[in-house]
């Protein structure tokens, strides 16, 4: 099985966040605020020109509707993991938009490992650390979205990996 129709199998079931404890270690969340001047829809399509900028990130959702964006990414090892952002405004802060994110490992084996999906679901019990390669992703994406805003986007992590050695 090649390693893109294996991508699109492990994206869609993510076996490695099945269980929220074990979960922990391997992902990390964020939260976003915008500059004041931006829309939703413009911070989501800035959000998704940073992400086609990078060889390894594969777009799999962009909803203005929904305000969900889904980005595959691959490791040089073909190991996924998965971001997971969530746009909304917020009225109490006059009308900042916001965004949610979520960085997980998707499985225990890389992709390259043929029947990794199938193999990952089985495994999904195993914990196991991404030493903070979950938080380095969102940290590059932030960087790029905020280089295309002109802007500087304010980042707080609510979540660390619980394998991220910069955690404090």
């Amino acid at each position: 099985m090649c390693i893109s129709s294996q991508t699109g199998i492990q994206s869609k079931f993510r076996p490695a966040s099945w269980i929220p404890g074990i979960r922990n270690v391997h992902s990390e969340e964020v939260e976003w605020a915008f500059p004041t001047s931006i829309s939703k829809e413009q911070a989501m399509d800035q959000v998704s020109t940073a992400a086609t900028s990078f060889d390894n990130f594969i777009i799999r959702l962009a909803d203005k509707e929904s305000g969900r964006i889904i980005i595959d990414t691959l490791t040089k090892a073909k190991w996924m993991d998965q971001i997971i952002i969530k746009f909304e405004e917020d009225i109490v802060n006059g009308g900042v938009i916001k965004a949610e994110l979520e960085c997980c490992a998707t499985g225990f084996l890389p992709l390259v490992v043929p029947l990794a999906p199938a193999f990952n679901a089985i495994l999904c019990f195993i914990p196991f650390g991404d030493n903070g390669n979950c938080g380095r992703t969102l940290r590059l994406l932030e960087k790029k979205t905020s280089e295309l805003l002109n802007g500087k986007i304010e980042s707080t992590t609510t979540r660390y990996s619980l394998s991220n050695p910069r955690k404090p």
